[in-house]
């Protein structure tokens, strides 16, 4: 009897260290994935682009451009400034932010790397199917990984 009870001890114990395991990583799964999307219309409609990074680690990282006239110099400043966000507040939100872009980083201010990205990921969002994005409506999207953030960059 003391052998069965010491065997459901250790039954329990090992549930329990299994289930803080799980969740000592759930801050580390994190949206890997950001979606660039062309919408005929912002919340803000003086912006040129809007970035919103939602909390929770479920929550999703968007890049919402206007479609008539998206350019890639806007695409490379966005990136620039969500990664610059991701490095001052992490990839894990308690709250969700929103980033405004009203101009733009000046297209022969872009290095070789950022203009050839971003005029890529627009390219393949131009010749995307629309579709519907919740809270955004009907958009071209495109999908791309995030790069980790290790501690080099802030995180």
């Amino acid at each position: 009897m003391t052998c069965t009870l010491r065997r459901r001890a250790l039954r329990c114990t090992l549930v329990l260290l299994c289930a803080a395991a799980a969740s000592a990583r759930l801050p580390a799964q994190t949206t890997s994935t950001l979606t660039i999307a062309l919408t005929p219309r912002l919340s803000d409609s003086t912006a040129r682009a809007m970035i919103v990074r939602e909390a929770g680690p479920s929550g999703r990282t968007l890049i919402l451009l206007r479609d008539d006239n998206p350019d890639a110099s806007t695409l490379a400043t966005a990136l620039a400034s969500l990664e610059r966000s991701r490095r001052k507040l992490g990839d894990l939100l308690q709250y969700e932010v929103h980033i405004t872009l009203r101009s733009q980083r000046a297209a022969a201010n872009l290095t070789p790397e950022e203009r050839r990205a971003a005029e890529q990921y627009l390219s393949r969002v131009r010749n995307a199917y629309a579709v519907f994005v919740d809270g955004v409506g009907l958009a071209k999207t495109v999908m791309m990984p995030l790069t980790p953030l290790t501690a080099a960059s802030g995180s």
